[in-house]
């Protein structure tokens, strides 16, 4: 690297990021290795390997995945079908109910969340093609492995905390640095 002119004697770290894919198992990897110089002419060595599952329907897993999705989808439609004609029935006096309201507040979350669900998993699959088409690219890649993983970890704390029965409601003794995701 010196030989080449990557690195000087001005120099304070060096890092080597690159990510790899197991068509197995359809884990992406993503490897960091940093190596900073310190002023007293050591090197400290920190290493980061972390894996993410981007394709969500892989294996019989994401068959399941997929059809516990779409039963899902199918009995909201049919709940919002129920509410629309009830709304077609009693008009505006439909919206004086205070469950009505939230049963529509429900609905509404759910179809945000399709639409932000399907968006990052088709940016995902264009951000894939993207980086196989084009080796060296890893700027959105990083974003999508960011997004991918931090959406696994929210799903890692909601079943967390309904296996401890805590339904996303903290203990008293429960303090942010104590929570855990494992």
């Amino acid at each position: 690297m010196e030989a080449n002119h990557w690195i000087d004697e001005y120099s304070k770290a060096v890092l080597v990021e690159f990510n790899v894919l197991n068509p197995n198992s359809k884990l992406f990897n993503q490897i960091i290795l940093v190596f900073e110089y310190t002023p007293d002419g050591n090197t400290l060595r920190t290493t980061c390997v972390s894996q993410v599952q981007l394709y969500r329907y892989a294996g019989s897993a994401g068959v399941v995945a997929l059809l516990s999705e779409i039963g899902c989808a199918i009995f909201v439609l049919v709940i919002t079908v129920i509410e629309v004609v009830k709304i077609c029935r009693k008009r505006l006096n439909y919206f004086k109910e205070v469950w009505n309201v939230l049963q529509w507040s429900a609905i509404m979350m759910f179809y945000i969340a399709v639409v932000v669900y399907t968006v990052r998993s088709l940016w995902t699959v264009w951000v894939v093609e993207d980086l196989m088409n084009n080796p060296g690219t890893q700027k959105l890649f990083r974003i999508v492995y960011y997004s991918q993983q931090r959406c696994s970890q929210d799903q890692k704390w909601h079943v967390q905390h309904q296996e401890q029965g805590t339904h996303g409601r903290r203990n008293k003794s429960d303090a942010p640095w104590r929570m855990s995701l494992k």
